[in-house]
């Protein structure tokens, strides 16, 4: 009787001893809310209309280190980063579309002091559309003074183009706090402005 008292006492013993670890895994296969929606902003980005994989990191702030076309390579990725990471997926995301605004002709500029000046759309050049099927690149070309010049090329990927630390303040630091949270966004912020 002593004997099996023992035995079931050393069972529960054990069993206990399981619960931590058994929480522990099932709570590392629930993503977050935070891991979710930043899993959703990534596949976002690459609205193709195909299945898509997306390696983060396990752990908060969840850093997206790409989204891949395939699990192999999504796989082999996770293996190779920083931080211990994951392959979620395979999500699908809608089409994009078929056309998308490359630029338009006039645009709003800051003037300073304070006042932002927009022309009247309606009575200016429409807007230039592209498919986004025939988009190869982008080119921006920036005239300095004394005459030099640069280009900087962008491939198709890129979603948008902020020229000024205001414009990143007003556009881009606001969804970042959203996605990833302040201290993160702050982060990004010191990288993107090269803040030391």
């Amino acid at each position: 009787m002593r004997r099996s008292r023992s035995l079931v006492r050393f069972v529960l013993f054990v069993a206990l001893l399981a619960v931590p670890t058994a929480l522990t895994a099932q709570r590392d296969t629930l993503p977050s809310a935070e891991l979710l929606k930043r899993l959703g902003e990534a596949v976002d980005g690459y609205r193709t209309g195909a299945e898509v994989y997306v390696v983060a990191t396990r752990r908060p702030p969840y850093v997206v280190y790409g989204v891949y076309n395939t699990r192999g390579i999504a796989d082999s990725v996770a293996r190779s980063t920083d931080l211990p990471s994951k392959t979620y997926g395979p999500y699908l995301s809608s089409v994009d579309g078929t056309r998308a605004v490359a630029f338009i002709v006039d645009t709003c500029e800051h003037v300073r002091p304070s006042r932002i000046e927009c022309p009247d759309l309606a009575l200016s050049t429409a807007p230039e559309y592209v498919p986004v099927s025939d988009v190869d690149s982008v080119v921006v070309t920036i005239l300095m003074r004394g005459g030099r010049s640069k280009r900087i090329r962008y491939g198709p990927q890129m979603d948008a183009l902020f020229f000024s630390p205001s414009a990143i303040d007003k556009f881009v630091i606001p969804y970042y706090v959203n996605i990833v949270g302040v201290d993160s966004a702050a982060a990004i912020r010191r990288r993107i402005v090269r803040l030391r």
